[in-house]
């Protein structure tokens, strides 16, 4: 199991802090669409971008942590209506893709965001609106000034229209630039000799909080002093074992699942595995070709 989790950093660290913090809007096609051929390769990166557009699956996401099911106080029918909503959106999807190949890209991600939308709606009537609103709470505790990004958190505090959009643009020029810091810092500490799994582990997270602790210094000074006071506020009451970024990755193809943006800050204390979240995973349709397919 330490040997996936040693993978998972080195991965990561190569593909840099893009893979750690929540992916809203990409820029340009990530690695981990390079491995992807014809019409899966378009699909994926359009459900990328539909994802990017519809806020819901980064909050839900959170409930694939046992210890945020446990918070919210989600029953074993509503996670199980929420898989089998998850796996209806991953069969409508699909169906458009098969419905409609001549879809350009920016039709086919405006069509898929209505459905995933839909579905999150769907899912929050169901969960019910006290168990939203704690996910949220958790949510804004998690990703920090970075939930802002997120329209319904950006709405919740004030933030719209330009003022969104050059926030979210900041967010990804932070992003793109820290990544582009930290690639040598950990390409040294990988190559670094005389230092066991446990050690470098340490170092790697060390580093990536420190990259964290910067982007989140600059995109806290872009809010106002009264969008800063309202997303504090909406933090609500502090979860104490909040689920943990180090561990996340980029969608990759096969192998365990490992969702990058659903995290905090250090390690995770929720005492669970990778595999934990894996088999959540496979409880919300198994899509294990990417772990950012579909699971609203």
């Amino acid at each position: 199991m330490f040997c996936w989790r040693l993978t998972v950093l080195i991965v990561v660290g190569t593909l840099g802090p893009a893979a750690l913090f929540p992916a809203r809007q990409l820029s340009a096609q990530p690695p981990e669409f390079r491995g992807w051929r014809g019409s899966d390769r378009e699909f994926f990166e359009a459900l990328r971008d539909a994802h990017a557009l519809s806020p819901y699956k980064e909050i839900l996401d959170l409930t694939f942590h046992k210890g945020v099911r446990e918070e919210i106080g989600l029953k074993d029918e509503e996670y199980a209506a929420m898989a089998q909503s998850g796996r209806d959106t991953w069969t409508e999807l699909r169906s458009l893709e098969k419905e409609h190949p001549e879809l350009e890209h920016s039709q086919r991600v405006a069509k898929m965001v209505e459905i995933l939308n839909r579905s999150g709606e769907k899912t929050f009537e169901t969960i019910g609106q006290a168990k939203v609103q704690r996910l949220e709470e958790i949510y804004a505790q998690v990703h920090q000034s970075a939930a802002a990004a997120n329209s319904r958190i950006a709405e919740k505090i004030g933030l719209k229209d330009d003022s969104l959009d050059d926030f979210r643009e900041r967010f990804r020029d932070l992003r793109d630039r820290m990544r582009d810091e930290m690639r040598p810092a950990v390409s040294r500490l990988m190559q670094e000799p005389n230092l066991d799994r446990d050690q470098r582990r340490k170092k790697f997270e060390r580093l990536l909080e420190l990259g964290r602790d910067k982007v989140e210094r600059e995109l806290n000074a872009q809010l106002s002093e009264s969008q800063r006071e309202a997303l504090a506020k909406l933090q609500g009451e502090p979860m104490t074992d909040l689920p943990s970024l180090i561990w996340s990755g980029p969608p990759g193809r096969g192998g365990p699942p490992g969702r990058g943006g659903s995290g905090g800050r250090g390690n995770s204390k929720s005492g669970e595995s990778p595999s934990d979240n894996s088999q959540s995973r496979k409880d919300h349709g198994g899509f294990n070709r990417s772990s950012r397919a579909c699971c609203d």
